[in-house]
């Protein structure tokens, strides 16, 4: 997805974990995403560019895992960020010879016009657990949605503890039309693979009560809380209700929303 208007604020968090250089999977993006991210780099080498000919990122797993030139591979998307925990758990795994495979829990995320980040504790962190560090060699890749990109079936692995977690920031990063053109872009793809997950993607049109939502309280996100609640108040909740009535803050699309087959199914496929 198009990324110009928030990228420097993903870009400055990961720098602020001390990782670098970054690698950068350009996914067809059409606005000018790519220079808005070069003009972040303090120094020549902080960022790595790769261009692919796909716009659906498990298509274009294989490409950027094997030209990285590393055994592992940890990705992230763009609206994704690693807690603390997670980083401080990787040296426990990246020294294993017996895993081909680990998987992080993932918390769906909200900001608040205070800065405050919360997660939606309907959807489980454990259910939409992302196996995102893998080796590029040993995994066999597939093209199929709402994958990790490769097949995880007789594949040896971990599941991360559940404070070496990921936060979503979908809901707050991209706006409801983007997120709705996204699931109309996956059921052209494949009929029907967005629409199962449109109560997920576009949450304003169920809305949510405040006791669905819990704080993080991770000092590394609040930085990007408050940029975000800075740069697109429209699209976090209020403080003082913490909740999202249907039509809070945009143009709700009035086809009715359809719940999932599975309300907590996982995302990305479970091993089998």
């Amino acid at each position: 997805m198009d990324s110009s208007e928030y990228i420097k604020i993903i870009y400055n968090h990961f720098i602020s974990l001390n990782i670098k250089p970054l690698w950068y999977v350009d996914e067809k993006t059409t606005d000018d995403t790519v220079a808005h991210l070069l003009a972040c780099a303090v120094a020549p080498g902080d960022i790595r560019v790769m261009l692919n000919s796909s716009s659906r990122i498990s298509a274009a797993v294989e490409y950027f895992s094997l030209g990285a030139e590393a055994d592992w591979v940890l990705r992230f998307d763009c609206d994704e960020l690693p807690s603390v925990g997670l980083l401080n758990y990787l040296p426990e795994v990246l020294c294993r010879d017996d895993l081909d495979m680990v998987g992080f829990p993932r918390r769906q995320c909200i900001v608040s016009d205070s800065g405050a980040l919360y997660a939606h504790t309907d959807h489980c962190p454990k259910n939409h657990r992302q196996w995102r560090l893998y080796r590029a060699k040993r995994v066999h890749y597939t093209a199929r949605g709402h994958t990790p990109g490769f097949e995880t079936r007789g594949l040896r692995m971990e599941q991360a503890p559940d404070d070496a977690f990921m936060i979503h920031l979908d809901w707050s990063l991209h706006s409801y039309d983007s997120r709705r053109e996204k699931i109309g872009r996956y059921d052209a793809h494949t009929p029907g693979h967005g629409s199962i997950w449109r109560s997920y993607y576009l949450f304003e049109e169920l809305g949510f009560a405040r006791d669905v939502l819990e704080r993080i309280a991770g000092p590394e996100f609040e930085p990007i809380a408050r940029d975000i609640s800075r740069l697109f108040p429209e699209r976090c909740v209020r403080e003082d209700t913490l909740c999202w009535p249907q039509g809070f803050g945009v143009t709700v699309d009035p086809q009715a929303a359809v719940e999932p087959a599975e309300k907590s199914a996982p995302l990305a496929a479970q091993p089998a």
